[in-house]
C-alpha cells in the first residue's frame, strides 16, 4: 500500500515539475529569442512609391507581412506557416440539378397558358376605341374684363398717391421718436460699459495672480531633489532602450533635391553625418538642379522583450518616480 502511495507521489511530482519546466521555457522564449523586423522603401518620385516590412518570432513560425504597391495594401499573418488572413478557397464539385419528371410535365402547359394570355392581351387592345382630346376653350369674358379694369384705374392712382403721402410723413414722424428715445438711454449705456471694463480688469488681475502662483508651484516642484532623480532614471532608461531597439542595419541609397540649393545642401550636411552612424551604409547624394526624390532604402533590426521588461521593473521599483507621481497628484487637487 505504501509502495502505491509513492508511485502515485512520484508520478505528481513528475508532472509539476514538467509543467514548471514549460513555464520556464515558454518564459525563456519571450524574453530572450528576439522579435525581428525589416522594412524596405523604394521611391521613383516623390507621389510614385512602394514599401513592404516584416515582423517574425521564433525563427519566423510566427510572421507578420505587409506591402504598398502604389495603389493597394497587402497585410498577412502566418502562424507555423498557415494564413490567418487569406485562406485557399475549398474546391467545390459543381453539380448540375437534373430537372425532375414532375417539371418536364408542367412546361408544356405553362407555355400554352403564357400563349392564350398574350392572345387575348392582343385583342384588347385591338379593340380598345381611340379618344380624342379636345382643345382647350378660349374665355370669352377676358375682353369685358379687361375693359372694366381701364375705367377704374384713374380713381386707383389717385387714391395710392394720397396714402403714400400719409405713409412717408408716419414713417418721419416715427424716425424722430427712436431717435430721441436712443439718446435718452446713452448715459445708462455708457454706465454699464465702464462697469463691465472695470469688473474685466478685476478678473484679469486675479488670473495673473493665480497663474503666478502655480507657476512658482511647478517650478518648486520640478526642482525638487525627488523629481530630478525621477527624470534622470527616465532618460537613462530611455537610452537603454533605444540602444536596443534602434534598426541595426540602415542600407541603401538616396537622392534628393529642393527648389533651393542652400536647403538642399544643408539636408546633404545633416544626413551625411547621419550616415556615418549607420557605418556608412547609407549612400546620400544632392541634386542641386530640380526637385526630386527617388532612392531604395531599407533597415533591420531586432527587440528582445528582456530589454523591456528590464526598464519596467527598474521605472515600477523605483521610490522617487512614485514619490514623483503622488507628488503631481496633490499638486493638481490644490
Amino acid at each position: 500500500m505504501l509502495h502505491i502511495l509513492l508511485f502515485i507521489l512520484k508520478i505528481i511530482g513528475i508532472l509539476l515539475l514538467s509543467i514548471l519546466g514549460l513555464i520556464l521555457l515558454i518564459l525563456v522564449l519571450v524574453l530572450l529569442v528576439p522579435v525581428r523586423y525589416r522594412a524596405g522603401l523604394q521611391m521613383r518620385t516623390i507621389a510614385d512609391y512602394s514599401a513592404d516590412g516584416k515582423v517574425s518570432w521564433l525563427f519566423g513560425l510566427i510572421c507578420l507581412t505587409g506591402s504598398y504597391d502604389g495603389e493597394q495594401v497587402k497585410l498577412d499573418i502566418r502562424i507555423f506557416g498557415h494564413s490567418l488572413l487569406h485562406k485557399k478557397p475549398e474546391k467545390q464539385k459543381k453539380r448540375r440539378k437534373k430537372p425532375s419528371q414532375r417539371q418536364t410535365r408542367e412546361q408544356p402547359a405553362v407555355r400554352e397558358i403564357k400563349a392564350e394570355k398574350e392572345n387575348i392581351e392582343s385583342k384588347n387592345a385591338e379593340c380598345m376605341p381611340i379618344v380624342e382630346q379636345a382643345g382647350p376653350k378660349q374665355d370669352e369674358k377676358t375682353s369685358g374684363q379687361e375693359i372694366s379694369d381701364t375705367e377704374d384705374g384713374g380713381t386707383d392712382a389717385d387714391e395710392a398717391e394720397q396714402t403714400s403721402g400719409t405713409h412717408e410723413k408716419n414713417h418721419i414722424w416715427q424716425k424722430l421718436r427712436n431717435g430721441s428715445t436712443r439718446l435718452s438711454r446713452l448715459p445708462s449705456q455708457i454706465r454699464q460699459k465702464v462697469s463691465s471694463i472695470g469688473h474685466t480688469w478685476k478678473n484679469l488681475s486675479k488670473r495673473k495672480d493665480h497663474l503666478q502662483s502655480t507657476v512658482e508651484k511647478y517650478h518648486s516642484f520640478w526642482n525638487s531633489t525627488c523629481t530630478q532623480a525621477a527624470k534622470n532614471h527616465i532618460l537613462r532608461e530611455v537610452k537603454y532602450l533605444l540602444r536596443h531597439i534602434l534598426p541595426e542595419k540602415l542600407e541603401g541609397a538616396l537622392t534628393f533635391g529642393f527648389e533651393d540649393p542652400a536647403t538642399t545642401g544643408q539636408v546633404l550636411g545633416i544626413l551625411c553625418v547621419l550616415a556615418v552612424f549607420t557605418g556608412n551604409h547609407l549612400e546620400v547624394n544632392g541634386n542641386f538642379e530640380e526637385k526630386m526624390l527617388e532612392g531604395d532604402v531599407s533597415i533591420k533590426g531586432h527587440i528582445r522583450l528582456c530589454h523591456i521588461a528590464k526598464s519596467a521593473i527598474g521605472l515600477l521599483t523605483d521610490k522617487n518616480i512614485r514619490k514623483t507621481i503622488k507628488g503631481y497628484q496633490s499638486y493638481r487637487q490644490i
